[in-house]
C-alpha cells in the first residue's frame, strides 16, 4: 500500500478486526462481510487526506460499512 496515508493505516489496523466481526455477525455470511469490509477500505482510500480530518475514524468506518 505504497503511498497510503498513515492515518488511514492506523485507523484500519485499529478498527478493521472489530468491523469484520460486526459485519460477520450482522450478515451471517463471511464472504459478504469481507466484501463490505473491502468496500469500506476503498471508500476510506478515496477520501485521501480528508480521511485524516475525520474526528472519529471508527464511527466513520462503521457508518460507511453499514451503507449498501
Amino acid at each position: 500500500m505504497h503511498g497510503t496515508l498513515p492515518c488511514l493505516l492506523n485507523a484500519w489496523s485499529s478498527h478493521a478486526p472489530e468491523l469484520k466481526h460486526y459485519l460477520d455477525h450482522r450478515l451471517g455470511d463471511a464472504d459478504e462481510a469481507a466484501d463490505l469490509l473491502q468496500d469500506a477500505f476503498i471508500k476510506a482510500l478515496r477520501q485521501g487526506r480528508g480521511f485524516c480530518a475525520v474526528r472519529n475514524p471508527r464511527a466513520w468506518l462503521f457508518q460507511v460499512a453499514r451503507k449498501p
